[in-house]
């Protein structure tokens, strides 16, 4: 009795098991991608997005063809509806036509539509790493002299700036800063370098002559971001625990104005006629606009989550957020200070640097480990740059040859050339 029990109980479930496997499975939704650049260059690794619903709420898989005859792997399973990455580098120039496939445990979707990239095999901008330069210690700001001769780096992690000679990128001196030095502007003259010292609440000036430290002064509570106006008369310094930005006039090095701003200020940056200054405030998320005549904040623009980095092109018609909360870059209008295009970009995006012709933006995307690489005309990403570990400040030589980027976790700056 005991064992015809047992064999009922097996058939029993035996056959729930088979019901559940032979129950019904809707496949995934074709993907889709929502995102990417539409051209490129040969050489160069550019990142797509995709997401698939499935109609079960199954976990899916994705992979890409890649319209040159390569189909990815499978990516590993992801929630229903959320997005993965995956990067392709192409050989040979041409059009080519990217299509995404989803599958979950059982059944696969058709593929998606295609996207359309066209390859070339030159770039007119700065697009792959030709150099790492070693020796930084939690390397973060950078600015280069007018003359274009000499990069600076504050090393977070020892106290340090490091000097670099461009010529041939060697580091020629180190000079023994403040504490917790953070964020680097040159004055448009070249004289002099400011340096903000985030554990200190002080701002460290530098000669460009001597490679020697001969003021600091106080400004507010954890200094962050630091920038000159073009006619150099004075910088602006965000000082991040105390929401406000000190104002530094450079003919004495005295503090002659303190403006609250939003909650947290983190990036800051002067429009080329020096007549507004744009302040990032990560926690309010919104963007302050400061007069510079009479140091007022005459707008509060409304952004996306955690902006961060902030830049102007050279013609000062628009200003460029990175929004590291949302991992998108905004495109702000200074005629009226509104919001006029949205560019995804890579994850946890922190810094903006522009070429100087003003055609090219460069985003570093911290999360990602990355560049994305902004057309200006039509806010196209048109490449994206693998980078080191934690890439975060930028800056860009006069002639445009060269970006400069700082990599926080691998403790490198690289150069990004042609």
């Amino acid at each position: 009795m005991k064992n015809t029990l047992q064999t009922v109980y097996i058939l029993i479930i035996t056959l729930i098991l088979l019901n559940c496997y032979c129950s019904k499975n809707t496949p995934p939704d074709a993907p889709e991608i929502t995102a990417g650049p539409n051209v490129g260059s040969v050489g160069i690794s550019y990142t797509f997005p995709s997401s698939a619903i499935d109609p079960d709420g199954d976990s899916v898989s994705i992979r890409f063809s890649w319209g040159d005859s390569s189909i990815s792997d499978w990516s590993d399973f992801i929630v229903s509806g959320s997005y993965i990455e995956l990067t392709h580098l192409y050989t040979s120039d041409g059009t080519f036509y990217i299509t995404a496939q989803a599958k979950d445990d059982r059944d696969t979707s058709f593929w998606s539509d295609s996207h359309q990239i066209i390859i070339d095999t030159n770039s007119d901008f700065p697009s792959h790493v030709v150099q790492t330069i070693q020796g930084m210690t939690d390397p973060l700001g950078i600015a280069i002299d007018p003359d274009g001769d000499i990069a600076y780096v504050a090393n977070f992690g020892n106290n340090t700036i490091s000097v670099i000679r461009t010529s041939d990128n060697a580091i020629i001196w180190t000079i023994q800063g403040g504490d917790g030095p953070y964020a680097i502007t040159a004055l448009p003259v070249g004289n002099y370098v400011y340096v903000t010292n985030y554990n200190n609440n002080d701002v460290s000036v530098i000669s460009t002559g001597s490679f020697m430290i001969v003021d600091t002064m106080p400004v507010g509570i954890g200094p962050i971001g630091a920038a000159a106006l073009i006619n150099g008369a004075y910088v602006y310094v965000t000082n991040y625990n105390s929401d406000n930005v000190s104002v530094i006039r450079t003919s004495d090095n005295t503090v002659v104005d303190t403006i609250p701003v939003g909650n947290y200020p983190l990036g800051v940056a002067a429009l080329p006629m020096g007549d507004y200054v744009y302040v990032a405030n990560s926690a309010s998320n919104n963007v302050s606009v400061i007069c510079t005549l009479d140091n007022t904040v005459v707008a509060t623009i409304p952004v996306e989550t955690g902006p961060y980095g902030v830049a102007p092109l050279p013609t000062g018609d628009y200003v460029y957020v990175a929004c590291s909360g949302s991992n998108e870059v905004l495109v702000i209008r200074t005629l009226d200070n509104m919001v006029v295009d949205t560019i995804y970009v890579g994850l946890e995006p922190v810094s903006i640097a522009v070429l100087p012709n003003g055609n090219y933006l460069y985003v570093t995307n911290w999360d990602s480990d990355n560049i994305s690489v902004i057309r200006t005309l039509d806010n196209a990403i048109v490449a994206t740059i693998p980078v080191g570990d934690g890439p975060y400040y930028m800056a860009a030589l006069l002639n445009g040859n060269c970006m400069y980027v700082t990599s926080y976790l691998s403790n490198t700056v690289l150069v990004i050339g042609y």
